[in-house]
């Protein structure tokens, strides 16, 4: 698993597992110094686990019996879900094993440094609904390090010796990040407003300086800030280098968590399905529209492509566009699923077009049409109204093969999408 205790800071110690056929990484973190010693976070249940972790434990210099406190950001089985021996042997051994009352600001002290008066402290901070109700993170306050559990995680295999962003170059920052944004997209989707509001508030209780105007972080300073250490992906410090700091991921959370209220990326996303290929036909007129604009676009087949790719792109993405035929008098059931997952995560907002053929009659559009309405209450008159929660241009459908007619209408609807996001994407 290529996986071995790292320093982070003196007397913090990541300890973590590549979970290679998921391509993740989980990472939990011992902070001793001199004294007492707090576990942070416990790693999900596995065949060979128990070896694996103490195998870790003793490159670092430690064992079981030296944790004086275990600290949970989340009860997620990730992060909680060790054997029930291993659990039971670790809880025994905690000293003084009574749980903790915890609210904002409490502090436990971890060590005996002289940092001030109280040697090294661990503070706590509530982020509630990053991802889970319950969540928080943990700050040590003598080495400046945050660990915020699963914000600011991503997916990908960490490689050997590779465990900080500034150690992967910019290459390798630019596919963690496509990573964090998959990971975004599927995980922390739903929960954009709770992101934001998290990292106000943990700037304000941790004193670490954010710029926060209206409820809007903008950059954030974070100059107190030394690293961030998620339970997921690559650690982010303070380094010499121009990429791979801690304010580069914050930025890249606060902008990924923009994307569901407010414009997203120049980009398009097209995603689509075809039983006998008379949708699939089409497709490439659609492409050189959107071509014809100089607009970037990203394509996926269901169910062949994973959907959780599709979904990233379609998050990021100002434009979508869904290519279906009629199944049964209803959407092809893979794109009724990748809509159903759009749905859960609350992503809306989007610039869309919706082309497919049909044989005797059509439905898909009148399923697509039910299941991106939502009705919502007009803040100035009380009265209920439908709302699309996509930006739909007019439709292309046909019956059987498309004839040179569609061959142009798909170009042309094509390129008035493209246009369309041009005018509505972000602003760089």
């Amino acid at each position: 698993m290529n996986d071995k205790a790292v320093r982070v800071k003196s007397g913090i110690y990541r300890f973590g597992t590549n979970v290679e056929e998921k391509e993740t990484m989980d990472a939990r973190v011992m902070d001793e110094q001199n004294g007492k010693n707090a576990l942070i976070d416990l790693v999900c249940e596995w065949e060979g686990q128990r070896i694996h972790i103490e195998d870790e434990f003793k490159q670092g210099g430690f064992s079981i019996e030296d944790i004086d406190y275990i600290v949970l950001n989340h009860m997620e089985p990730d992060h909680s879900g060790l054997s029930p021996e291993e659990k039971e042997k670790i809880f025994i051994e905690v000293k003084d094993g009574d749980m903790l009352d915890l609210k904002d600001g409490s502090i436990i002290p971890a060590g005996t440094a002289p940092a001030d008066d109280h040697g090294r402290l661990l503070v706590f901070v509530f982020i509630p609904n990053v991802h889970w109700p319950e969540t928080m993170a943990s700050y040590d306050v003598q080495e400046k390090v945050l660990f915020p559990c699963d914000a600011f995680g991503s997916y990908g295999r960490i490689e050997k010796d590779h465990y900080f962003a500034d150690q992967v170059g910019p290459e390798g920052i630019a596919y963690y990040k496509r990573e964090a944004l998959r990971y975004f997209a599927n995980i922390v989707a739903s929960f954009c407003t709770p992101v934001i509001q998290a990292i106000t508030k943990a700037a304000k209780v941790l004193n670490l300086e954010a710029d926060v105007l209206a409820g809007t972080a903008t950059k954030p300073h974070f100059s107190a800030l030394e690293v961030i250490a998620p339970s997921h992906g690559l650690m982010w410090r303070n380094n010499e280098t121009a990429y791979g700091n801690p304010v580069e991921i914050i930025n890249y959370y606060l902008e990924l968590a923009s994307y569901n209220k407010g414009p997203a990326r120049e980009k398009i996303c097209v995603v689509w399905a075809s039983m006998y290929g008379n949708t699939q036909r089409i497709l490439p007129f659609i492409l050189d529209g959107i071509d014809s604009q100089g607009v970037e676009y990203e394509v996926f087949h269901l169910p062949y492509d994973h959907v959780g790719f599709a979904m990233s792109s379609a998050f990021e993405c100002q434009g979508l566009v869904l290519g279906m035929p009629t199944y049964e008098y209803a959407l092809h059931p893979p794109m009724a699923h990748f809509l159903d997952l759009l749905r859960r995560k609350h992503i809306k907002g989007k610039d869309a077009l919706r082309f497919g053929s049909f044989g005797w009659s059509g439905g898909a559009q009148k399923e697509l049409i039910s299941l991106t309405t939502e009705r919502k209450r007009d803040p100035q008159t009380g009265e209920m109204k439908e709302t699309s929660t996509f930006n739909f241009i007019e439709p292309l459908e046909w019956r059987g093969k498309a004839d040179k007619k569609v061959e142009q209408l798909a170009f042309d609807k094509g390129a008035e999408l493209a246009r369309l996001v041009k005018q509505n994407a972000r602003k760089a």
